[in-house]
């Protein structure tokens, strides 16, 4: 996509204007003369370019000099070889003193022009053309951005840069300058250098987010959580969303959103900050949640969405949590099992927290199911005849079954 270069065009157009001043203070096509270009350096502070002798013929310089020359008939030059001259030092004389009035005038630089990097928008049309509104289409929030993909940074505009590349693809996007702790124009809008929690754009950018959003908020997107959240969605375990800080130090709570009570856990080689509790009134009981607090797990109270649990015994579905949760009955499943059937395998958001979608026989048709993983056999029913068994899916997994 070619876009307009619009600094390279300011700098361009700027250096024709000194070469023109270049031109006019050389002399060339301006009818200066020669003598525009004697040294003189007190000459040229004093305004007083010529040198003249007066009616007597004597010599003298600067202001002296021009008046002789304006009042005399008979000056002459002065011989810089006479007895007690002194030569003249080569240096270049402005004619900025002698004629201001002959200045050329040089074009104003415009500061750097703005493409609406970040603007709001319903579609394309409501940006730079060439540019694209990212919306919901691409899961941005509904609000919109204008950007567009970029190599440089004066691809973007003045009051934007090109971010660092990121996603599968390594795709480049222009987004809107901040400075760090400052507010973005658009409510709409955080400053932040991440991403929804995990993409880097390299530099402070005023990104789709709420600033005062904290752990364990609702949310639809990224565009409701800090650019440090992300926004995890769930059926089963977040159906109405929940903001969670990534990369916290884990046992640093500090380094979870601000004004929450965030727990920071460990999460693979990072962290991640869940919504803490001490009683069920400090979650959003209203939407479900509830505190839960495993002294055997020696963590703090988190608030999670009320339900029994992945792999759980049961009877009814009820039992279990609220749809799309399951009680999984049959041959296979002994006392029952909590989890949902008609998952998709690799599509976490398709089963509860902790489980996964497992497939027992990829001939058979429909029979993938939600499976409690695990890491060891005294995380499942082992008294039922459950065990931790590594699931055959190639990637090492395992999860609690017969």
């Amino acid at each position: 996509m070619k876009i307009p270069r619009v600094s390279r065009l300011s700098t361009i157009w700027h250096l024709a204007g000194l070469l023109a001043f270049g031109q006019a203070a050389c002399g060339s096509g301006s009818g200066m003369p020669p003598e525009a270009f004697d040294a003189g350096g007190d000459d040229v502070a004093s305004g007083a370019l010529g040198r003249g002798g007066g009616g007597s013929g004597g010599t003298s310089t600067g202001a002296a000099g021009a008046a002789g020359q304006a009042g005399g008939s008979t000056g002459v030059a002065a011989d810089a070889s006479a007895p007690g001259a002194v030569p003249d030092a080569p240096s270049l004389r402005s004619d900025l003193a002698l004629a201001p009035d002959r200045i050329p005038d040089l074009p104003a630089v415009e500061p750097p022009r703005s493409f609406g990097v970040g603007k709001t928008c319903v579609d394309d049309n409501g940006c730079t053309p060439g540019f694209t509104c990212l919306d919901e289409g691409e899961k941005w929030p509904a609000a919109g951005y204008c950007t567009q993909p970029c190599q440089l940074d004066e691809d973007c505009g003045g009051d934007a840069f090109c971010s660092a590349p990121f996603g599968d693809d390594q795709v480049r996007l222009c987004f809107a300058r901040c400075a760090a702790g400052s507010t973005c124009a658009s409510a709409a809008s955080t400053c932040s250098q991440k991403l929804s929690g995990i993409i880097d754009l390299g530099k402070e950018a005023c990104v789709p987010g709420r600033t005062a959003a904290r752990d364990g908020d609702a949310c639809t997107n990224f565009g409701d959580c800090r650019g440090p959240q992300v926004c995890l969605r769930n059926p089963f375990s977040a159906p109405d969303g929940m903001c969670v800080t990534v990369g916290c130090k884990p046992g640093n709570n500090a380094t979870c959103a601000p004004g929450g009570d965030g727990i920071c856990l460990p999460f693979g080689d990072s962290g991640l900050c869940l919504d803490g509790c001490k009683a069920h009134a400090d979650c959003r009981v209203a939407n479900g949640y509830a505190c839960f607090d495993d002294p055997a797990d020696n963590l703090p109270g988190l608030c999670v969405f009320a339900s029994r649990g992945p792999g759980k015994d049961c009877r009814t579905d009820r039992e279990c949590g609220p749809g799309p949760w399951e009680c999984l009955t049959g041959a296979n499943f002994p006392g029952g099992y909590c989890g949902g059937r008609g998952c998709t395998v690799g599509d976490e958001n398709t089963c509860p927290f902790d489980t996964q979608c497992h497939d027992p026989d990829p001939a058979r048709v429909n029979d993938q199911y939600c499976i409690r993983t695990c890491t060891r056999d005294s995380e499942c029913r082992v008294a039922e005849g459950y065990k931790c068994s590594t699931l055959g899916d190639g990637k090492g997994k395992k999860g609690c079954k017969l």
